[in-house]
């Protein structure tokens, strides 16, 4: 990222240092002196301003300032005796800009090993987004959606975009996640994709085929009209009409149904046959995969755990209010884990004990049936960590595989992290 950044500055004159209150007083070596000297143009327009004050000394009036926890002094002292004496990556430079670039962007990185708290590590990692139910406004707590406060400190992207009787595919998601990776990119910043489901992963990184044109009024129509029959009726319907993705569409409930039933019956091919056949809307994403695995055990307590959680913070106040703004069990986003039971509990169908207990089995299936995913449908190359390790080393093997891929701003790549 600076490196980037230093050379695209150099295009328009180079970068103003920030005048210091008290100037550095650095003692080099001879040769390093020498150095300062060769190059006191180049690194005026890095943001340095050196001067000799005789013998081994030099005074540093002005430093860059490219992020908060940046040492001007020891990044000045390590740049010049790299330039000085020499390396590998130096060696490899094309001309003199690209190498004090490089040469600066390496001893002014934060390094790897320097510890960070949370708010520091957002001065690296800033921008998210989400891929799953959070899409969905005003539906919170059963979503278990990231705080206000933690957004307000790091921006999140692809929250709130829909209200709870909208959809959102996986394809417009996809779309959505190429034009937020532009502008991320574009402000030098690294995009981050956590958490959610597989296949909206894989939407992004393989786009599928570029939606066929089906008539609004008809597809609405169609919409209305299955959203009334049960989803027995439904699956039987799915099978007949694109046998290859009923189990996925029946697993996925009324709302996949009736996507599935809808491009069959519109356009006269079967969505499976759409996923086959039909070219990829746009080239796919590259990035950095990386997959956080628990033991079943642990992973089953945590579910269980959030699950109470979920009912401490308000989800069936959250549920009836939103069932008092007009929005019923068949919306889309009133169809997902959590909302469907809680539906069931205010409807006098079953007790709260009941409600928690469903939420908790039906999560942890639908968390079963994405491991299953994940094993057979990520890359090769993904990253598998195990979630019950020291933090620290999960962040250490996250960053060691984001330095092997090359992962920049300028190439368009993320990192992403399930």
């Amino acid at each position: 990222v600076l490196f980037q950044r230093l050379m695209e500055s150099f295009e328009r004159g180079g970068e103003e240092g920030q005048r210091l209150l008290f100037p550095l007083t650095i003692r080099l070596t001879q040769a390093e002196i020498e150095q300062v000297v060769d190059l006191k143009g180049l690194l005026e327009r890095v943001g340095f301003e050196v001067e000799p004050f005789g013998g081994d000394t030099v005074i540093v009036h002005a430093v860059p300032n490219p992020h908060r926890y940046f040492d001007a002094e020891r990044a000045f002292r390590e740049m010049v005796e790299e330039l000085t004496h020499g390396s590998e990556l130096v060696r490899s430079a094309k001309n003199q800009h690209e190498r004090i670039a490089m040469t600066f962007a390496c001893k002014g990185a934060i390094k790897a090993g320097q510890k960070l708290s949370g708010a520091e590590m957002q001065e690296l990692f800033d921008e998210l987004f989400a891929t799953d139910l959070p899409h969905h406004d005003g539906m919170d707590i059963g979503t278990d959606k990231v705080l206000a406060e933690h957004r307000k400190r790091v921006p999140h992207h692809g929250l709130d975009l829909v209200q709870p009787d909208g959809r959102y595919s996986a394809g417009q998601f996809a779309r959505d996640v190429r034009r937020w990776v532009d502008e991320i990119t574009g402000r030098g910043r690294i995009p981050v994709i956590v958490g959610g489901t597989g296949f909206f992963l894989k939407a992004v990184m393989e786009p599928i085929f570029a939606e066929p044109p089906m008539e609004t009024a008809r597809v609405e129509a169609i919409r209305n009209y299955l959203k009334g029959q049960q989803p027995a009726l439904l699956a039987r319907w799915v099978e007949r009409l694109d046998p290859d993705r009923a189990p996925l569409a029946i697993e996925g409930g009324p709302q996949r149904m009736s996507r599935t039933l809808e491009v069959a019956l519109l356009t006269g091919v079967p969505l499976s046959r759409w996923h086959r056949e039909a070219p990829a809307q746009a080239e796919g994403i590259a990035g950095t995969v990386v997959l956080l695995e628990l033991p079943r055990e642990e992973m089953d307590r945590r579910i269980d755990d959030r699950v109470t959680r979920m009912v401490e913070r308000g989800l069936l106040e959250e549920v009836r209010g939103l069932l008092d703004a007009g929005y019923d069990g068949d919306a889309p986003g009133m169809t997902g884990t959590g909302y469907r039971e809680a539906i069931r509990h205010l409807e006098g169908e079953i007790t709260l004990e009941e409600a928690m207990e469903e939420i908790r089995a039906n999560t942890r299936r639908y968390a079963r049936r994405q491991i299953t995913w994940f094993r057979n449908q990520l890359p090769a190359s993904v990253l598998r960590i195990d979630a019950t390790a020291p933090i620290e080393d999960q962040v250490r093997m996250t960053l060691e595989a984001w330095s092997a891929d090359g992962v920049a701003p300028s190439g368009g790549r993320c990192g992403v992290a399930s």
